[in-house]
């Protein structure tokens, strides 16, 4: 994010960084829990 913001000279501040993290973060624990789900019922 940080190469990204550099690059297009857009300013990426602290609070955004960490809610856009806390988002990622969120969706990927959902998406280990649905691939879990998936594996015990095969």
């Amino acid at each position: 994010m940080v190469l990204l913001s550099k690059h297009h000279k857009c300013e990426a501040y602290a609070d955004n960084v960490t809610k856009i993290f806390t988002a990622v973060e969120q969706s990927m624990a959902e998406a280990k829990k649905q691939m879990e789900a998936v594996n015990e019922t095969n």
